[in-house]
Parts: structure tokens; C-alpha cells; sequence
């Protein structure tokens, strides 16, 4: 781990890089533009976000959680537009 090593490592909110992607020519996601949308944000922001220690585990879980718990909300909309749009075509 980066942060074992004695590496600067700043957690990074995905809202953040998402914003990041809309604003760029192609809107696609890559591990090569997500590189360059945390670069983005990291460079801008870098005195703002919060850095991750070692010890710091129960951050990195909270940080699973939180987009665990996005990832499903997003998952349940997804359905909920899903099942709207079979709705719509047979009723």
C-alpha cells in the first residue's frame, strides 16, 4: 500500500472525478481518464481533501460503505427507470 510506504495519499470523492469526466471532450469511463480526473482534482484541491494514513482503516471502510451505498441507490433507480419504461411499452 502507497500509504505503508510513506506515500501522500488524498482520498478522492467519485462525485469529484464524475464532475470531472462531464466537463472533458469524451465522457467515457476509462482507468486512463480517471487517472487524469483524480490528477485534475488532487492538483486543484490537493489542500482541501483529506489525507489517508495507515492507521486510518476505519476511513477507508467508511469510504466503502458510502459508495456501496450510492452504487445501490443508483442501481435502484436504474430499475425503477427500467421497469417504468417496460411499463410504458406493454402495460
Amino acid at each position: 500500500m502507497a500509504v505503508a510506504a510513506g506515500e501522500t495519499v488524498y482520498e478522492v470523492n467519485a462525485r469529484l472525478t464524475a464532475w470531472g469526466r462531464r466537463g472533458a471532450r469524451k465522457t467515457e469511463k476509462t482507468d486512463r481518464l480517471d487517472a487524469h480526473a483524480v490528477a485534475r482534482v488532487v492538483r486543484q484541491e490537493g489542500s482541501a481533501l483529506p489525507l489517508v494514513v495507515a492507521e486510518d482503516e476505519t476511513a477507508v471502510l467508511e469510504v466503502w460503505v458510502t459508495e456501496r451505498a450510492s452504487a445501490m441507490g443508483e442501481a435502484t433507480r436504474l430499475l425503477n427507470q427500467l421497469h417504468a419504461i417496460l411499463t410504458q411499452i406493454d402495460p
